[in-house]
């Protein structure tokens, strides 16, 4: 057998989109029942995001990596948009939305 070496699983993101959508799996499988269950904790999340350290070039630069970036600042920065609300059990329920109202300058 060989010995036991400490890893590290994760995914990385090559090239970004002019939009990220991130969809949470807010559901559990109880095993004392054997029912799914909906994770009703606070998910707080930020109004503003960089997503730099979640990119290949973000990841090696962590890592002392030597890589060139040729993206500005602004290409990894993502401000929150809207929000879907699921209300219910894991079986049924109901959904609604926050959407960020802009004028007719963007802002």
């Amino acid at each position: 057998l060989s010995p036991r070496v400490n890893i590290t699983k994760r995914q990385c993101i090559s090239q970004l989109s002019d939009t990220v959508i991130f969809h949470l799996k807010r559901f559990e499988l109880d095993f004392d029942t054997f029912r799914r269950e909906k994770v009703n904790d606070l998910f707080p999340f930020p109004l503003k995001l960089n997503m730099k350290p979640y990119t290949k070039i973000g990841l090696e630069v962590a890592s002392g990596g030597v890589s060139i970036d040729d993206n500005p600042p602004s290409y990894y920065e993502y401000e929150l948009s809207g929000v879907v609300v699921h209300t219910g059990t894991a079986d049924s329920g109901h959904y609604y939305s926050y959407i960020k109202e802009y004028n007719n300058n963007g802002m």
